[in-house]
């Protein structure tokens, strides 16, 4: 089972290299970590570019609105992932070293199904297709913008 860390960053410069290393350094081997960042200045991030499963963007605000550019770097984060599991932290956030290892143990042993609603009431599996979840996006960037 493969799992995407999905980081969404916005001036957190003092924060951002400590959650990469939390997010780099899991016990579990079979991840992924996209950083999607629209931060006033791009970020240095090139000591963590060796790492073959590391991507990052950095993307110019999509709206003036913060919650809306939040979902906006969601969505690029959702398509630009391969796992079978996507786990968000915010950019000033850390994961314990064993978070995926006890995710996936516990995604092994118990049914896991998982339901987003969107406003018009629409219900979508992301159990089989992650890329559900990009309609109940833009159901929600439509609401607000």
């Amino acid at each position: 089972m493969r799992f995407s860390i999905l980081i969404n960053c916005h001036n957190q410069s003092n924060y951002i290299d400590e959650c990469i290393l939390s997010s780099l350094n899991q016990s579990y081997e079979d991840f992924e970590v996209i950083v999607v960042d629209s931060s006033d200045i791009k970020l240095n991030l090139e000591k963590f570019k060796s790492h073959k499963n590391f991507k990052y963007f950095h993307i110019e605000k999509f709206s003036k609105y913060p919650e809306v550019n939040q979902m906006h770097k969601i969505e690029l984060g959702f398509k630009e992932a391969s796992g079978d599991y996507i786990c968000l932290l915010d950019g000033d956030d850390k994961f314990s070293d064993k978070k995926l290892y006890d995710l996936n143990e516990y995604i092994k042993s118990n049914d896991i199904i998982i339901n987003f609603f969107s406003t018009r009431k629409k219900a979508w599996s992301i159990l089989d297709n992650k890329f559900v979840f990009r309609e109940f996006l833009i159901d929600l960037l439509i609401k607000c913008s």
